[in-house]
């Protein structure tokens, strides 16, 4: 994000134009070559490891993922007998442990935004210090794990709320992009206190201590410092609008609205307009609520 794709394959790299894709991977036969989608074949030719990828939903191509290392590959159920697969490098077996814990963050995450929108689910751990909400494979980088197994469940949470809310359902402009991350940080932060880790309170304490600050130094959510791409405000900013509305709307219109989303929007593209034309269609005018 928000352009990277096109320097590593040849692709008109705009969130908007998705597309379906076909991966094929020809690496050293010591290592193996990981992508989104479903692994379609594996097999060791002429010293070479050889694999082959296929995606059934389209994808941005921002949220395409290419991995090639020393990887193990494990396997996992998740709910309704969802595919779950982690690509874990062999010498950190440890990497595993917490990723165990996916099947029941996608239910808690499937109790609050329906059904998850795709064919398999997984993560591959890279190393990086950031983690990506990859289609169908959160790329995560390994130097979170330095922050603790309740850290990496979290973030895993974080990038797996995308799914949802920035790949099943893309923004059509990098100026909607809050859309994705506001709504990550609030279900991460509802996640985190489920959890016992941090208090709900504490949490909207956090999206409000600062608000103004981030808004200062990186422009509204909405209309961000076209050199500050992607900072704490289009998460922050945009959790406590959340928090905001679902305040002014109530509990259960807000929570029925925040699952009906993704569900009556798969696999396209949307921008504020979109959104705030539909909430009020389903809700009246809420649009006044709305103010990034």
């Amino acid at each position: 994000e928000p352009w990277g794709a096109f320097t590593w394959y040849p692709v008109n790299d705009h969130p908007s134009d998705k597309a379906t894709y076909r991966v094929r991977l020809d690496v050293p036969r010591r290592w193996v070559g990981v992508s989104n989608g479903r692994l379609v074949s594996r097999r060791v030719q002429h010293g070479r490891t050889v694999t082959r990828f296929a995606s059934s939903d389209p994808v941005a191509s921002y949220l395409m993922t290419v991995a090639i290392g020393p990887y193990r590959r494990a396997t996992q159920t998740g709910p309704h007998g969802l595919p779950l697969t982690y690509w874990v490098p062999r010498d950190h077996p440890e990497y595993l442990a917490p990723l165990r814990a996916t099947p029941s963050a996608i239910a808690w995450l499937e109790s609050r935004l329906g059904p998850y929108p795709f064919d398999r689910a997984g993560v591959v751990v890279t190393p990086s210090d950031s983690a990506m909400e990859t289609q169908t494979l959160v790329t995560f980088g390994a130097r979170n794990y330095r922050h603790g197994a309740r850290e990496v469940r979290q973030t895993v949470v974080h990038e797996l709320a995308h799914h949802w809310y920035g790949d099943t359902v893309t923004p059509d402009d990098w100026s909607d992009v809050w859309m994705n991350e506001g709504t990550a940080m609030y279900l991460e932060a509802r996640y985190s206190a489920a959890q016992g880790w941090k208090s709900w309170p504490a949490w909207v304490r956090t999206f409000d201590e600062h608000d103004a600050l981030w808004r200062e130094l990186y422009g509204p959510p909405g209309d961000y410092d076209r050199h500050e791409f992607a900072q704490i405000n289009v998460y922050y900013c945009a959790a406590r609008m959340l928090v905001r509305l679902r305040d002014r709307l109530g509990a259960a219109t807000f929570d029925d609205l925040l699952r009906r989303w993704p569900q009556e929007h798969r696999d396209t593209v949307q921008d504020r307009q979109s959104y705030e034309a539909w909430l009020a269609a389903a809700q009246g005018n809420v649009s006044a609520a709305i103010e990034l």
